[in-house]
Parts: C-alpha cells; structure tokens; sequence
C-alpha cells in the first residue's frame, strides 16, 4: 500500500476537479473514503490516481479542448 501525503494531495486536487466522468467522480469520492478509513491506497489505485491528475491538469484539458474545437460541429 501507498501511505504518502502526496497521494492524499491527488485525492484532494481530483475532488476539486470539474469536468470528470461518474465513474471518476466515483471512483475518488470512493478512493477519498478508503484513505480516511486506512491511511493509504493500493499500488493500483495509485496508478489510476496518477492517470486521472495527468488527464485533468490544466494543460490536459486546454488541449482536450483545442481539439474538440477543431472537430466538425456534428462531431462534438
């Protein structure tokens, strides 16, 4: 298990974030209640924790949506 207080912080940033799917709103409204009960995460839930903040940083989203602006309207 991972008990470091930057895994708690990418909890924290994930539940400020807007724009994220149910299942990932789920998922660390899911994960934020497994650390408070333990203390830490699994190997694998950190991964996933990882994957989500690279997905919503700033930059993340700027380029998320550049591209969907360049899309046919039909597309979007």
């Amino acid at each position: 298990t991972i008990s470091t207080k930057a895994a708690e912080d990418m909890i924290e940033f994930l539940l400020k974030v807007e724009g994220m799917s149910e299942w990932e709103s789920s998922f660390v409204t899911s994960l934020k209640a497994g650390w408070k009960k333990y203390g830490s995460v699994t190997e694998k839930q950190h991964s996933q924790i990882q994957k989500l903040v690279d997905r919503h940083t700033p930059e993340k989203i700027l380029a998320r949506a550049e591209w969907t602006e360049g899309l046919p309207k039909k597309l979007r």
